[in-house]
């Protein structure tokens, strides 16, 4: 594989950070006072949109309501359920080193988003951040790679793109990106193996010989 990239931008939910507990309760917490309960799959099948659109999709025109219970359940209870787990710091910082530009892109909202950001130290280490609401099309529309390359002033073929589903396996080939998959905090995605991403990251070792396997940017080389 010839490697030519100048910026990585990582996913953040399933990808980054182990959140997918708190964003199912949340959810649920949204819109118990309408007496609904949805299943983690029955959530989990609805991913795509960010959380306004998600829970106007449930709640209809009481949403607004039910997207401020969804906040306010988030950040109550983020310190308790999310942590960053220490060897972050160092893979991030060794990326940083080799010269990439470090990009976030995710689903999430900008509000959740912010939330984590601020909770977990992440945010100092991202020369951009792009949400789920400062897009029009959720993944696998490669819509929010696009915005991230432009951000850095690169090519979308010149990002490598790391993400935990499907979705970002498919956003990320449709416009000449590089894909890593990760399955750090969850079963494989399945999907995801089958549409071929450049690397897989299924440990903790795979993804400190991965960061640490990067050549320094402007330095095209081929790698395994």
């Amino acid at each position: 594989m010839t490697l030519n990239a100048k910026a990585v931008v990582f996913d953040l939910d399933g990808t980054l950070l182990d959140t997918y507990r708190l964003i199912f309760d949340a959810f649920n917490h949204a819109w118990a006072q309408q007496g609904i309960t949805l299943s983690d799959q029955e959530i989990e099948a609805r991913f795509g949109p960010p959380e306004p659109e998600l829970i106007q999709g449930v709640m209809g025109e009481a949403w607004r309501q039910g997207l401020a219970r969804f906040h306010e359940y988030y950040q109550e209870n983020h310190g308790r359920l999310i942590k960053l787990a220490p060897y972050w710091q160092e893979v991030l910082s060794c990326i940083k080193h080799q010269g990439y530009r470090l990009g976030l892109f995710t689903g999430k909202g900008q509000t959740a988003t912010e939330i984590t950001l601020s909770q977990t130290g992440l945010a100092g280490y991202f020369d951009s951040v792009l949400t789920g609401t400062e897009v029009n099309h959720p993944k696998p529309n490669p819509e929010g790679l696009i915005i991230s390359a432009r951000r850095f002033g690169i090519k979308p073929e010149d990002l490598i793109y790391v993400g935990d589903t499907w979705v970002d396996v498919e956003a990320a080939h449709s416009v000449g990106a590089k894909i890593a998959l990760s399955t750090l905090y969850h079963k494989p995605d399945e999907k995801g193996l089958r549409l071929k991403p450049d690397w897989v990251l299924r440990s903790l070792e795979d993804l400190h010989s991965w960061a640490r396997e990067l050549p320094p940017v402007g330095g095209k080389q081929e790698i395994s």
